[in-house]
């Protein structure tokens, strides 16, 4: 007989009970989505034959939310394989306002948005159940015999001693995943995709490029109008837009993500340096000014090197190679090896440019320092 603490409510049950069925008892029929148990999350489905602690997490929970656009995004995967037979399903998970999948063998532009967005909620309303399932990875292989991502997720869970599941909507499709899921597709009442854009698989850009969509879920209407109404607001206070209208700052291919400061940016930038200095001064700092560059045997004694080579931007002088100077890091410890007394409390602080290997649309670009 497990004793169950349900948000905050305990009882005593003569066998195994489901989420389901505490979501009823609690009135949260509809609107719980998943549960923790004692920490971990779960499916509504899952049964609860032991003591336990449990939270019902609807909408207005964080976990609920990535569970919500977790589920969201398998609806869309399910449309795109339905509509477009040859494309290989990689992964899609849950993120920030929404969801994103990619795809290899998927050729489609935001025009396609609509009809895709018709067949989400055709998928949505038939109110299949997310079941899930474990398998052995010689089931797994068979299942996804012709898609090679999934097969190499497949065998890297099981190289890592992780259990092997898939989960199915009805019988209109398959993808490997963890979960949790929310009981059925019908939860989902609102979707919008929002974004079509490229990645590599793996962040890797030896690997093939694929086709990356973006996009958002809501149990209502009213929400995903009142999240697209939010957007477009913070569309009118995005830096760049303001930058430009009031002749701040510019931007320039010749160097991506980097801004080129206008006169009026210029004297804005200025006056805040100078209230930066003057509290570092209250503060008891002393200002200093660093090289630009520097030996990579510095980023490897701290270990930047190691864990942060490739978002490093590095230049090959003869056979040295020099990384510019990041954010936050040890380019100030000759002044302090230099200081007679090292254990006097120094404070040292430099303003200085810095420079980072960045990408642009997936891509790698070149930026030379100056």
């Amino acid at each position: 007989m497990p004793s169950v603490v349900v948000n905050g409510r305990k009882k005593q049950y003569p066998g195994a009970v489901s989420g389901i069925e505490l979501a009823k008892e609690l009135k949260l029929e509809g609107s719980a989505l998943a549960m923790k148990v004692n920490g971990g999350l779960r499916d509504l489905s899952s049964q609860i034959d032991k003591d336990a602690e449990v939270k019902l997490l609807t909408f207005e929970d964080a976990e609920g939310k990535q569970v919500f656009w977790h589920t969201a995004a398998h609806i869309f995967a399910c449309a795109i394989k339905q509509m477009y037979p040859e494309a290989l399903a990689t992964i899609g998970p849950a993120v920030e306002d929404g969801f994103y999948y990619d795809f290899d063998n998927l050729k489609i532009i935001a025009a396609d948005f609509e009809k895709i967005e018709m067949k989400m909620n055709e998928i949505a309303q038939k109110k299949l159940k997310c079941e899930k399932k474990e398998v052995t990875l010689a089931e797994l292989n068979k299942i996804f015999i012709d898609n090679p991502y999934k097969r190499e997720l497949a065998e890297e869970f099981a190289k890592g001693g992780k259990k092997l599941t898939i989960y199915s909507l009805g019988n209109e499709f398959l993808d490997l995943c963890e979960g949790p899921h929310l009981p059925d597709t019908g939860y989902v009442k609102a979707m919008k995709l929002m974004v079509i854009a490229s990645a590599y698989w793996r962040g890797d850009q030896k690997n093939r490029q694929l086709t990356r969509v973006y996009g958002t879920a809501f149990p209502d209407e009213k929400m995903l109008k009142k999240h697209l109404e939010f957007l477009k607001e913070l569309e009118l206070r995005d830096h760049r837009k303001l930058g430009k209208d009031l002749e701040l700052f510019m931007f320039h291919e010749y160097s991506p993500g980097s801004p080129f400061m206008l006169a009026k940016g210029t004297v804005i930038f200025n006056e805040l340096q100078k209230f930066i200095r003057e509290e570092y001064r209250k503060r008891g700092y002393q200002e200093v000014i660093t090289p630009q560059l520097f030996n990579k045997a510095l980023w490897e004694q701290s270990g930047h090197w190691e864990h942060y080579k490739e978002n490093m931007f590095a230049v090959l002088i003869k056979a040295d190679e020099l990384p510019v100077t990041l954010p936050d890091l040890p380019d100030k410890k000759p002044f302090i090896q230099g200081t007679a007394d090292k254990d006097c409390g120094l404070l040292l602080v430099a303003q200085k440019r810095i420079a980072r290997c960045a990408r642009r649309n997936d891509k790698m670009q070149e930026i030379c320092a100056g």
